[in-house]
């Protein structure tokens, strides 16, 4: 696990230093560097494969391919095995040795061989050419921006905007998306300028030019497999060997265990490959007696027997770990489970450099009963009201307290004719359509008209022909994961200097499960049937038949016991960003202050989270890499 970047054009070792810096936490123990006329790569190294001989940059044979790797090829064994058999001699027992002679041997159509979490450049000398790549599923992160040089990437925003080129410029078109989605869900950053290569996708850079394209898509079957038992079979053997190929490691390793479905099934298999000295690693929140997560994970560790540490966290620090969270994010990501996912890695780095986390599984096996709920409810959309009756139902909602907490489920109801708006309104839109349109500025309005909210869901309905079963899912895996899972995942536990593994989103599961019928991954009202089938044999009663529980934060007190901070922070909001007018956000505090409307508590947090962001990367003069010290500081 590392961070790289790079530049084309000519060198420049003063900036290429600083670019890498600024990346040292995802690599605290070795750093690396490549240096010619047309480009210019660095890499921050966490040693967890071939401690030893892993260092970075690594090139072929010969040196004409050159590469800079993050992440984890989980069956880079086998490739070296067929490498190696075509006249490939290796160096090091390194997975990212693999990549350079997989370019070597196949060029750009070398990811199609890679199995794994990856973002990574290579540098084709002879040919001039650079290569920037992610992996299926964007587990690993990586950005890009042109300048009058060329090109400049990392694995991070920060690296880029060490970049003397790069403007601190705020995207007004990708503030409007977070807003409505919570994150933003296509190839924009909040910086104007500043790209994300998008997952399952290479860029091709020779000569000025550049070219995208994509390697892969979450697969469509048209004959989806209905038989249960062998489908209960394949399931286990994939997550057998899923779980078996991420434990490779030669560094101490953990599994994250909440007590749920997911993250006992990934510490069974683990336990019975590594034995009892498995780590296994449960937070929790210490002013909490009837911590759920807490209970469910002692009946697991109790069956496991494993070296556990409870990790109890206090609500104080939520509010003081918010700078550095919106710091690693890079960008003003509205998800409050970013701070204890930030809080627990750290003190997993304690015991642990690499933990398995239970990802991931809820968007193929069907854990979320919304998804069932959006498939059953369209079948009545002749019975939702017009757009004008959807519109004055929303409008007495949010007018009268009791109905507020329905809001959103009246809201859903009331766009079940429009396909696309129910799915964005099912997934947890943070403004809807008409509370950013009551809410804010006229300014800000007219400057993201353009913005196509449609647009991000009506290629995936394509794809799947419209079939309301599975458009949920394939949702879910192809922007969900992605755009907020994974960073949320790799961010906040690389800021700890921690590899977080997600086996649930292993390349053969991801091609297995879209072949399974999905009246089967929900089967008597029970999500995560065949998942729970494929385990019963090994997790307690009690745990294998837990509901979902997800990651807690309790927002509405947090919000509540922090409103002082938050207040301010919305105001200054309001003043300075012409994004939302005054009066709609002091209404929010008052419904936020009184505790209990956790609308309005998502609200004031994403509020608080723009204006900490742009305090903290848009309005300095002078911008330099760096933690904040605390929320004060920066205020």
């Amino acid at each position: 696990m590392c961070g790289l970047c790079g530049f084309t054009g000519s060198s420049n070792h003063d900036l290429l230093r600083r670019m890498t810096d600024s990346l040292h936490h995802r690599g605290p123990d070795d750093s690396g560097y490549y240096e010619s006329d047309a480009l210019s790569l660095g890499l921050r190294r966490l040693s967890i494969i071939d401690v030893a001989g892993g260092h970075q940059p690594i090139s072929n044979e010969n040196g004409s391919v050159w590469v800079v790797f993050n992440g984890e090829i989980y069956n880079h064994m086998a490739i070296r095995d067929d490498l190696e058999d075509s006249g490939h001699r290796f160096s090091t027992l390194s997975d990212t040795e693999v990549v350079a002679h997989a370019y070597e041997e196949f060029g750009p159509r070398c990811v199609d061989h890679l199995w794994g979490m990856f973002a990574f450049a290579v540098w084709d000398e002879p040919r001039e050419t650079l290569m920037l790549a992610r992996d299926r599923i964007g587990m690993k992160p990586l950005y890009y921006a042109r300048t009058s040089d060329g090109l400049t990437f990392a694995s991070e925003i920060k690296s880029l905007l060490v970049h003397p080129h790069i403007r601190r410029e705020p995207d007004l078109e990708a503030l409007r998306l977070l807003l409505s989605f919570r994150y933003i869900p296509d190839d924009r950053t909040a910086f104007l300028g500043i790209h994300k290569l998008m997952p399952a996708t290479v860029l091709l850079w020779r000569e000025g030019r550049e070219e995208v394209r994509q390697y892969w898509h979450v697969p469509v079957y048209d004959l989806p497999s209905a038989n249960e038992a062998a489908v209960v079979v394949q399931i286990r053997s994939l997550l057998n060997e899923s779980v078996r190929s991420h434990l490779m490691a030669e560094v101490p390793l953990g599994v994250m265990l909440s007590g749920g479905l997911d993250s006992s099934a990934i510490a069974v298999i683990a336990r019975k490959i590594v034995g009892e000295r498995l780590k296994t690693f449960t937070f929790g929140y210490s002013d909490e007696s009837d911590d759920v997560d807490m209970s469910y994970s002692r009946i697991m560790v109790d069956h496991l027997s494993t070296d556990h540490k409870s990790i109890l966290i206090s609500e104080d620090r939520l509010v003081d770990s918010l700078p550095t969270v919106i710091y690693h994010h890079d960008e003003p990501k509205v998800d409050p489970a970013s701070i204890p996912t930030l809080i627990a890695g750290r003190e997993v780095r304690r015991y642990a450099t690499v933990v398995l986390v239970g990802e991931g599984s809820d968007e193929q096996f069907s854990g979320y009963v919304s998804n069932l709920h959006f498939s059953r409810a369209r079948r009545y959309r002749s019975l939702a009201p017009s757009a004008l009756a959807r519109e004055r139902i929303q409008l007495l909602a949010d007018s009268v307290p009791f109905l507020r907490h329905q809001k959103r489920a009246l809201e859903f109801l009331g766009s079940l004719k429009n396909q696309n708006l129910a799915l964005r309104i099912m997934n947890s839109t943070l403004f809807s359509e008409l509370e950013l349109s009551a809410a804010a500025s006229a300014r800000f309005m007219k400057k993201t008209r353009n913005v196509d909210l449609d647009g991000l869901y009506t290629p995936l309905f394509r794809a799947v022909k419209g079939n309301e079963d599975i458009v949920a899912s394939y949702v879910d895996l192809s922007t969900f994961v992605p755009h907020d899972v994974s960073m949320r995942v790799d961010k906040m536990m690389m800021a700890s200097s921690v590899e977080a593994r997600m086996p649930f989103l292993h390349v053969p599961i991801l091609e297995y499960m879209p072949s399974v019928d999905p009246q089967l991954k929900i089967k008597h009202g029970i999500p995560k049937y065949l998942l729970r089938q494929a385990m019963k044999d090994d997790i307690p009663e009690k745990v294998l038949t837990r509901r979902k529980h997800g990651i807690q934060v309790p927002i509405c007190r947090w919000v509540k016991q922090n409103i002082g901070i938050l207040e301010q922070l919305s105001l200054d909001f309001a003043r300075s960003r012409d994004i939302l007018e005054k009066d709609a956000v002091v209404r929010i505090v008052k419904r936020a202050e009184k505790g209990g409307d956790k609308n309005a508590a998502h609200h004031l947090f994403a509020i608080g989270t723009l204006e900490l962001w742009h305090k903290m990367y848009v309005d300095p003069e002078h911008w330099a890499p760096g933690e904040p010290q605390s929320i004060t500081r920066v205020m």
